[in-house]
């Protein structure tokens, strides 16, 4: 690396480079190398993000499922017990007026 280095300042110091100009180019150099190394992790990060997003999105359209499904059974469970308190009304005035009418009672005041 170290002969690169050799040959490539002798290269622009053919074209009349000053060290200074030197220094202030090898400093560009890697100050761009670090730049392009960020932004490889940037693009790096911005894919692994994309790819969290998108399983993300599964999870959500998996609950979403689950709760529409909670969701209906809790209806139908709803109707059934409104209809199985429909059933009790009708069966506990039926067995009323049978006990009434054994009884022999003929007029009976509710409150």
């Amino acid at each position: 690396m170290g002969q690169m280095s050799t040959f490539e300042d002798d290269a622009f110091e053919d074209v009349g480079f000053s060290e200074v100009q030197m220094s202030k180019l090898k400093k560009s150099e890697a100050f761009t190398r670090e730049r392009e190394r960020e932004i490889e992790q940037l693009f790096e990060s911005v894919n692994e993000l994309a790819q969290i997003m998108k399983d993300l999105s599964v999870l959500v359209i998996d609950q979403e499922t689950i709760v529409d499904r909670i969701d209906y059974n809790i209806q139908n469970f709803a109707a059934s017990v409104e209809e199985g308190y429909k059933e009790l009304q009708k069966v506990s005035s039926s067995s009323l007026l049978t006990l009434i009418s054994r009884s022999g009672v003929r007029s009976v005041d509710f409150c």
